[in-house]
């Protein structure tokens, strides 16, 4: 039976519940807006699946990938919208004509966000672009599992702990099967995302229901550069942007980028460095150096991590360079270990209880700067004694 006592050791993948035969397993947020399981033990039976789908419950070994790319969408314009290479909806493309279907990560009519499954590209564009928020699973394990067992081919894209889990859902490899891991640096609260719809962004809206005045929101816009990217969300009908900030200026993203913010598994994920199982890694390759085949044009490329021949075989028509996996695991190290977590992350989410997301994003550049100053002063009289005592020692010695 599951049982969380500590938040550190659940990653919040849902499996636990769908594979639940008693249905007692529910998830529901805690204080800070992440879901974790409750079970009504007057009903479960104690069969042990859902500890058998744990991640946190069935750690694997680390892996190391069989090949590694930088890669790029040869069509320019599919790229240009992507938030890296179009690499993901490449390979959704390929599964779609073979008649199949895709599951990933989109928003619902609220932007709150959750897995769907697609069956059309119509419908896989909704899940094109980086969505910094957790998402809720449902009953996407229970899908896949079903059309698998038809004969039907799946690209599941999630973030390692959720491929991981699905592995374990399954409990059995299928042919059929894509699973797409995306590098992922850790997950914010659902509840820190809709704070900052709430505050910052439908008071900009003149609408009774803002929520449904908005067109769409991009994480990852590009128009400025793949490096120098915005957050934008648009309006049904205004002709100008309701957001429109580059990432180190918007509230909730600058919050993102200070790892106050993340779930605490987040910072101990059970699920990378190969160990979700993964066909396929996706993420960006950041400062990547030009070569003869792909040129950084600023208009992004991925980093594609093949982990098994059918993930090779995937990546056909792509255009690709090989490059090296400690190149990799240096420009991108979200792909093999976790972040550090802040200092301020403890109280983090008990302070937006009284602030503001724009107040806590200006608490904590300023206290992130007070405390690098002060680390480069230490490490400035650090330098200073050692040469003192060094040269202390050294008259000593020609004195002596």
């Amino acid at each position: 039976m599951i049982k969380i006592t500590d938040k550190s050791k659940c990653c919040g993948c849902e499996a636990c519940s769908q594979i639940c035969p008693k249905k007692c397993i529910t998830m529901k947020p805690d204080e800070e807006g992440f879901m974790y399981p409750i079970v009504d033990e007057s009903i479960c039976i104690n069969c042990g699946l859902c500890e058998k789908t744990c991640p946190e419950l069935n750690l694997q070994e680390n892996k190391n990938p069989i090949d590694v790319f930088a890669a790029i969408n040869p069509n320019a314009e599919i790229r240009l919208k992507s938030s890296s290479g179009g690499v993901f909806f490449y390979l959704a493309e390929k599964i779609i004509n073979q008649g199949g279907a895709v599951i990933g990560a989109c928003y619902d009519k609220n932007w709150r966000v959750k897995h769907e499954v697609a069956y059309t590209l119509d419908d896989v564009q909704k899940m094109r672009g980086s969505k910094y928020v957790q998402s809720r699973m449902n009953d996407v394990y229970l899908q896949t599992k079903k059309l698998l067992q038809n004969g039907i081919p799946v690209l599941f894209s999630g973030t390692s702990c959720q491929i991981m889990a699905l592995k374990l859902f399954l409990n059995k490899e299928y042919d059929k099967l894509l699973a797409v891991e995306l590098i992922c640096a850790g997950v914010p609260s659902p509840l820190l995302w809709s704070k900052y719809l709430k505050e910052e962004v439908y008071p900009k809206i003149n609408s009774s229901q803002p929520s449904q005045e908005i067109s769409n929101i991009e994480f990852r816009e590009k128009s400025k550069g793949w490096k120098n990217f915005r957050i934008v969300i648009s309006s049904k009908r205004a002709t100008t942007h309701i957001v429109s900030d580059f990432n180190y200026e918007n509230s909730f993203f600058s919050c993102v980028l200070k790892r106050a913010v993340q779930r605490y598994s987040c910072y101990s994920c059970p699920a990378k460095a190969g160990r979700s199982n993964s066909d396929i890694t996706l993420g960006d390759f950041w400062n990547y150096q030009s070569d003869d085949i792909i040129v950084d044009d600023d208009r992004g490329v991925s980093v594609v991590l093949a982990n098994t021949e059918k993930g090779i075989h995937f990546l056909e028509g792509l255009t690709l360079t090989r490059r090296e996996f400690g190149e990799v695991m240096m420009k991108n190290p979200a792909s093999v270990k976790s972040g550090t977590c802040s200092v301020y992350r403890k109280n983090f989410y008990k302070r937006i209880n009284h602030k503001s997301v724009r107040e806590e994003m200006a608490f904590l550049k300023r206290h992130v700067l007070i405390r690098r100053i002060v680390n480069k002063l230490l490490r400035l009289i650090r330098v200073n004694y050692l040469l003192t005592v060094s040269y202390t020692h050294l008259r000593a010695h020609e004195t002596s």
